[in-house]
């Protein structure tokens, strides 16, 4: 009996060692009017389904307006402050017609617009104190168009779409139309292949800067909101998969 309650002991142990290693995500809504897109917390939003009590929001600024400002000590999603802070600089905001009776449309409608600003992009974000060492980077567009060419991105020195400044992707400006569409609230954008609202690429170091391009005719370049998912580690994901492995060994050793 004894030998037995020290091996379910250690089921728990190893199982909260699996739980633990999951990834973390800093999320990020940007507004147009503080007044109606404060989320209420308790529903999952956005392409990873966080919980908007778990969301930043640059509707209460440390310095700066919705259109031009920063924001530090941004939170993860489990509440906890990850050290890192925001900065961000468009020619203006703006809204599109998806609503706020719930979350996940006040997380949609209202942006961070895409007048050209110095340096010839439409919107300019730089993250610093990124805590993750390699991270995937989510731009969640909006626009008032029903459809529109979403223009390119560079990350950290890299374009989204992998072809230069010229390419486009397709995208939906709301995500009610993206939902009739495709199913869903949140599709990723494939340049030539898929229609959607969300761009994402794999990148790594401690700032994230991302620009946008301004508006070009038809296309836009506008942004919703950006998530930082965390890229475990290869030796994380290593642990998980021994840790896996034992519990399963357990199991059956418990069931014997």
């Amino acid at each position: 009996m004894r030998k037995r309650n020290i091996t379910a002991a250690t089921l728990v142990i190893a199982a909260l060692a699996v739980g633990s290693a999951s990834a973390s995500v800093i999320s990020v809504n940007f507004v147009e009017n503080a007044s109606n897109q404060i989320f209420a917390g308790g529903e999952n939003i956005g392409p990873l389904a966080t919980d908007s009590s778990n969301w930043n929001s640059n509707e209460t600024p440390d310095t700066g307006n919705f259109a031009a400002g920063t924001m530090g000590s941004l939170i993860d999603d489990t509440g906890a402050n990850t050290g890192a802070d925001i900065a961000w600089t468009t020619g203006g905001t703006y809204w599109q017609g998806d609503g706020t009776g719930d979350d996940q449309h006040k997380l949609s409608v209202g942006y961070l617009d895409d007048t050209a600003t110095t340096g010839g992009y439409g919107v300019r974000i730089t993250v610093a104190n990124v805590p993750y060492a390699e991270y995937r980077v989510y731009g969640l567009v909006a626009s008032d168009q029903a459809t529109l060419g979403v223009q390119n991105a560079n990350v950290n020195g890299t374009w989204v779409y992998g072809d230069g400044s010229t390419t486009i992707g397709m995208g939906y400006g709301r995500i009610d139309d993206n939902n009739t569409a495709n199913g869903s609230f949140w599709t990723q954008i494939v340049s030539g292949s898929v229609t959607g609202n969300y761009w994402t690429i794999e990148t790594s170091g401690s700032t994230l800067t991302l620009d946008v391009l301004a508006r070009n005719g038809g296309d836009r370049g506008a942004i919703t909101g950006v998530i930082i998912e965390q890229i475990p580690e290869p030796a994380t994901l290593g642990m998980v998969a021994l840790f896996g492995g034992g519990l399963l060994f357990i199991r059956r050793k418990l069931s014997m």
